[in-house]
């Protein structure tokens, strides 16, 4: 995944579903859930980057195996 904002919207989304998802189950509603929505956000920040990381290495590879290609 090339772009950031897709993959950090897919993230939260997905965070999001699974929250809600787990709150139906345990039930109940307290000052936890600013706390966890909080961390929602920051994990797909972090996530996001990570992936925007993980494709600039892969590149950097890529271009790697070229230059290798191209010297033998």
């Amino acid at each position: 995944m090339d772009n950031q904002v897709v993959v950090f919207i897919l993230t939260m989304i997905g965070s999001i579903l699974v929250f809600l998802t787990f709150g139906a189950l345990v039930g109940g509603e307290n000052i936890e859930f600013t706390y966890v929505t909080l961390f929602i956000v920051q994990f797909s920040f972090t996530t996001a980057m990570l992936f925007k990381i993980y494709d600039k290495v892969k590149k950097l590879e890529e271009k790697q195996v070229e230059k290798k290609r191209k010297t033998i």
